[in-house]
């Protein structure tokens, strides 16, 4: 398609049963949608040989399949068996669209803990596999800045689901800061694990993160962190403290 086109037409034999993908790579700003049978080729292709489709448009095909299902452009089952094959995705940018998708469900299913209950189930056993697969609460030296963001975004969604291993590893981390007074927290995994504790956590934990603001020397990288870490609470007393010290201290 040339730019002073404002269409172009293609032809797409009907006899081929292998999906195909248009808008190769994201060349351009636009969503697609496919027909039935090519959103079920693309399902089969992504969960049987991920890897015969490019990571960016692996990426932008469960974008798009998501988001044309909450603009009632697609069914949401569609949208959603798009997203099964992400149980074995390794590579973090179509991994991170894909987990992007599910951020405007979470937020309107938050306060409805009968229909929040299924995505929290489906979204573990989603995930769960990849969690175990290491050690997500160790960055390796070998680690690239992706495997880094990988890991930030498997602790941010199991500990806020809950998940036994995260929620306890994120508070025995953060206890031992407590205990200690050192933080050996990973820095790049700080804001994450900040977050597991004081939503989980009480008073206590929220004082001490609290009190790590006023720290002489603190950097604003880490003040920013501990700052997201203390609105992860879920005590609005708690937020409201944190609020009016904003106001006064501002």
């Amino acid at each position: 398609m040339l730019p002073d086109d404002d269409q172009t037409m293609l032809t797409i034999d009907d006899n081929v049963d292998a999906a195909y993908v248009l808008n190769v790579q994201g060349t351009g700003f636009f969503r697609v949608n496919y027909d039935a049978a090519n959103w079920e080729a693309l399902r089969m292709t992504l969960i049987n040989d991920r890897d015969a489709i490019h990571k960016l448009n692996r990426a932008s095909i469960v974008d798009d399949a998501m988001n044309l299902a909450r603009s009632d452009h697609l069914p949401y089952t569609t949208g959603l068996e798009m997203t099964r094959y992400l149980t074995n995705e390794t590579e973090y940018i179509p991994f991170k669209s894909g987990m992007m998708s599910f951020e405007h469900i979470e937020t309107m299913l938050r306060t409805d803990e009968a229909n929040h209950a299924p995505l929290r189930a489906y979204l573990t056993s989603l995930l769960t596999d990849l969690y175990e697969a290491g050690d997500q609460f160790v960055v390796e030296d070998t680690d690239s800045m992706q495997d880094i963001f990988f890991k930030i975004e498997l602790i941010e969604w199991m500990c806020l689901y809950g998940y036994e291993d995260c929620a306890q590893t994120a508070d025995e981390t953060f206890g031992a800061w407590m205990e200690s007074g050192e933080n050996t927290i990973d820095p790049d995994l700080r804001q994450s694990i900040y977050k597991a504790a004081i939503r989980q956590g009480n008073q206590e934990e929220f004082d001490f993160l609290f009190d790590q603001l006023w720290v002489q020397g603190v950097n604003p990288n880490e003040r920013n962190k501990v700052i997201y870490g203390l609105g992860a609470s879920n005590d609005p007393t708690l937020l409201l403290e944190l609020l009016n010290e904003s106001i006064n201290s501002g």
